[in-house]
């Protein structure tokens, strides 16, 4: 197998992703989907779910709606319900015409603060992760479901997370500390490819929290 680097998720909308040009490649190169000039083939969503299955769920983030099917991992979608607010790293997919996601990794948000976050960095993107249509959203009867963990392959990110949990007293940890708390060599690197997961977020300079 050659030796295949690990593409960054996007910030987009669900908009971008359907509109967007799906480009497929061969053999193990990724397919993406381009936008003005930008490939993407992991995309960082914010939305909600508006309806569920056996094996996908629909999500809207205001700009949009797309399917995301779980196809191995369907036992991921036990915990998700209609209503919840998710993080989505996916791949996007394109099968009989139809653009969908593959999820990589998705965590129910339950501060509200981050959907107006994500708006103040994608602009004018139109994102709201409120569905289109209220009647469309089925009457959620089950309680809030605790985040999906990503399997990660080692440890090291697992440890730094521990470390801004024991650290953040409110207003975020310090960059600094949790290298040193974490112990994990190149910290800063994996600090910098979980900001770019959506995992955790640099609350201002030098103070991260998590996501």
């Amino acid at each position: 197998m050659p030796d295949i680097k690990r593409q960054t998720a996007i910030k987009c909308t669900i908009k971008k992703i359907l509109e967007g040009n799906y480009v497929q490649k061969p053999g193990w190169e990724p397919n993406y989907v381009e936008i003005s000039g930008k490939k993407i083939s992991r995309a960082n969503i914010l939305a909600a779910i508006i309806s569920k299955e056996t094996s996908l769920i629909k999500i809207d983030d205001g700009s949009g709606q797309i399917t995301v099917r779980f196809f191995s991992e369907q036992e991921k979608a036990d915990n998700l319900h209609v209503g919840d607010i998710i993080l989505l790293i996916g791949r996007p997919r394109e099968y009989n015409n139809e653009r969908y996601l593959v999820p990589e990794i998705i965590r129910v948000i339950k501060e509200k603060g981050w959907i107006e976050h994500r708006k103040k960095e994608l602009g004018s993107q139109e994102v709201s992760a409120k569905p289109a249509k209220k009647q469309e959203v089925q009457k959620k009867s089950m309680p809030q479901a605790a985040p999906v963990q990503e399997e990660y392959l080692d440890n090291e990110p697992l440890k730094i997370l521990e470390s801004i949990k024991k650290l953040d007293a409110g207003e975020g940890a310090d960059i600094e500390a949790i290298i040193k708390q974490s112990g994990v060599k190149n910290a800063d690197k994996h600090i910098q490819e979980m900001i770019n997961e959506g995992e955790i977020y640099e609350i201002r300079p030098g103070k991260l929290k998590i996501l």
